[in-house]
């Protein structure tokens, strides 16, 4: 059936202004085209209409007793009831409706079509014709839609016992266009291929075209394209209208150049040349590509590796040399794999692998290869979690990530510290978690970590902020200050290091962030102390035992701040300081501090000072000397200068600690 309205829509074009080399104008676009072709489906009330060859939408149907019913001849009736395209987006410029239509026998019903502007049907009405002065025969009307919003439904209706029969719709508007452009994309021009093997696709996008069918292409005898020729063997070119694309692609089967042009038949429209070069087939090098798994990957002896795969075109097979004993390689139509358990016998170290691909017979070059490293750890190594701020660790941070990843007892893993806290069981498979201070003080996942029952490492002071962990308070430290002052020379941080005056050096240069200290309101053990940002000091090296960080916890945990700015600066003795930390963290025993009489000291909830030892919430507490001889049981508090001089114990349910009377 002949839609009239089909010729009075024609592409226009406005010139709004003109610039060297710029065209701009106005072209009327289509938003909405329906044909009813191909629906034969009875539709009532609630139901939808969809299929057919719409574009962008279907429809709803509206109104009690309503009946749609397309037929295959590509019209609709529509009596007594209405529908309503689905929303639209109307508000652009010159919105123009097409409607073609009948109206059925004379009578004073009327066919009305609204724009639903508000969300509320019958709104805007734009027809309101009755049947008696109707044409039987189909006509198209054009109205204009202003107003029009981005969700606009249009209301087609029928009063009752009235039919209107719909042959066609469309809905358009104009838009600012530039000069219609088809420009090289993807893929080179002239193309290069060869016989036999599927060449790169050369692709060509077109803009400011105003009707697709003005995109031509063709092939040409040779570069005068002046005469037409059929596509060469294995070749061919697409234009895909919805991508606006024209594609030259395929398998080139013989020698020789193949020469195309791409045009734009429109006003201002430009034309491109160009051709495909067939090279008789040579044998291509063979392909080698890493598709999943991790080609540098730290593994213990007696531990499987995470398969590592690769794919391989253009070969026949592969071979790999310098895997650990326990692992094999091996290919399987197009790709290659590496698996299998390391041998508990294997000598920890760094074993770099080579695959070298198996060329295709005739290939005449050099071998094709890929490599990477599997790390083998010890039998024994500690699993370590390493937070940081980004999936790799940060650029200043160039002598303590090495330290831990290098050292043979452990397998360290790093983890960019989540803005979502995992579940706790998520730290099971690690035994130690190292947090970096680059981390956000309010990260969730390193706020999280304050009730994980796993030894920590902790180098970022300021999670002991309120809101955070609650621990106390954190300071940036005086600025360039790289020195801590040693509270405690007997712990195991500071195996293996010569102390100046009771005073460590961690960093060799001045840094505009150093050494971080907290001032602490937990408890725990004062390893160390750093001056702060007014030159008071707080605590550098904090030492927390599990039953001070909460009733649950068992693990042991240690703070050394250290800002990362300062990473790249540390001293040696700096990390051997962290390395025994760790070690440390690692080992089952808690440190239990020396105190002097001197000094007030705390352990949980027990306080010694003035030679008092006080318990304030009268506990059960025992007071030892050095061989484990119970010298006194109280749950008061107790006078310790009657004692003689030495070194005893105190214990409570609060926690432990160790004095030394020297008066």
């Amino acid at each position: 059936m002949e839609k009239s309205f089909t010729k009075l829509i024609t592409v226009v074009f406005v010139i709004l202004i003109s610039i060297p080399g710029l065209l701009l104008s106005q072209v009327e676009v289509t938003l909405f085209h329906e044909t009813f072709n191909g629906l034969t489906t009875s539709n009532t009330t609630g139901n939808a209409l969809t299929g057919g060859n719409t574009d962008e939408t279907g429809y709803v149907v509206g109104g009690g007793g309503s009946t749609m019913i397309c037929s295959e001849d590509g019209t609709m009736n529509l009596t007594g009831g209405r529908f309503a395209t689905k929303n639209l987006d109307l508000s652009g410029n010159n919105v123009k409706l097409y409607v073609t239509y009948k109206l059925i026998g004379g009578t004073t019903k009327k066919f009305q079509i609204d724009i639903d502007k508000t969300g509320t049907s019958g709104m805007g009405g734009i027809l309101n014709e009755a049947g008696s002065s109707s044409p039987t025969t189909f006509t198209t009307k054009v109205f204009a839609i202003t107003g029009g919003t981005a969700t606009s439904y249009i209301h087609f209706r029928t009063e009752s016992a009235h039919t209107i029969v719909l042959d066609e719709i469309k809905i358009t508007h104009e838009v600012a266009s530039l000069t219609p452009l088809v420009e090289l994309t993807s893929g080179v021009n002239p193309a290069p291929a060869m016989e036999t093997l599927e060449m790169d696709p050369v692709v060509y996008t077109y803009t400011a075209v105003a009707n697709d069918a003005n995109v031509l292409y063709n092939w040409y005898t040779d570069n005068t394209y002046t005469t037409l020729t059929a596509a060469p063997a294995g070749l061919s070119i697409a234009k895909n209208t919805e991508a606006k694309t024209v594609t030259i692609s395929g398998t080139p089967t013989i020698v020789g150049t193949y020469y195309y042009k791409i045009s734009i038949n429109e006003e201002n429209g430009n034309a491109i040349e160009g051709s495909v070069v067939v090279d008789a087939y040579v044998t291509p090098a063979p392909e080698i590509e890493l598709t999943s798994g991790n080609n540098n990957q730290q593994v213990k002896a007696g531990s499987p590796i995470t398969n590592v795969v690769y794919s391989l075109t253009y070969a026949d097979g592969a071979e790999v040399t310098g895997l650990p004993n326990g692992l094999t390689g091996v290919y399987n139509s197009g790709t290659y794999t590496i698996s299998g358990t390391v041998n508990e016998s294997v000598t920890p170290g760094t074993f770099t692998y080579t695959i070298t691909a198996d060329p295709l017979s005739g290939y005449s070059g050099s071998n094709v290869t890929i490599g990477g490293n599997i790390i083998v750890k010890s039998v024994t190594a500690k699993a370590i979690l390493y937070l940081t701020a980004d999936v790799t660790p940060s650029t200043q941070d160039t002598k303590l990530y090495p330290l831990l990843n290098e050292n043979t007892n452990y397998v360290v893993t790093v983890k960019q510290a989540s803005g979502l806290a995992p579940a706790i069981s998520f730290y099971d498979s690690y035994d130690l978690v190292v947090l970096n201070e680059i981390v956000g003080g309010t990260n969730a996942e390193a706020v999280a970590l304050k009730n994980i029952n796993k030894p920590i490492l902790n180098l970022k002071s300021f999670v002991y902020n309120s809101g955070r962990w609650g621990w106390g308070t954190a300071d940036n430290g005086l600025a360039n200050n790289g020195t801590v002052t040693v509270a405690q020379p007997t712990h195991p941080v500071f195996s293996g290091i010569t102390l100046n005056g009771g005073t460590l050096d961690l960093l060799t240069g001045a840094a505009a962030k150093g050494i971080q200290p907290a001032d602490a309101s937990i408890g725990g053990i004062t390893v160390a102390t750093a001056p702060k940002s007014d030159s008071n000091h707080a605590i550098a090296i904090h030492d927390v035992p599990g039953n001070v960080r909460g009733e649950t916890i068992t693990a042991k945990y240690i703070l050394i701040a250290l800002a990362n700015d300062s990473y790249d600066k540390m001293t040696n003795d700096a990390l051997t300081l962290f390395n025994n930390a760790v070690s440390y963290l690692l080992t089952s025993s808690q440190f239990v501090p020396v105190y002097t009489t001197t000094e007030n000291v705390s352990s949980g909830d027990i306080i010694f000072e003035n030679m008092q030892i006080r318990n304030p919430n009268n506990e059960f507490i025992r007071v030892m000397d050095m061989s484990g001889r119970i010298i006194i049981s109280s749950d008061k508090d107790i006078n310790m200068s009657t004692f003689n001089k030495g070194i005893y114990i105190i214990r409570g349910k609060s926690g432990v600690m160790k004095i030394a009377l020297t008066r």
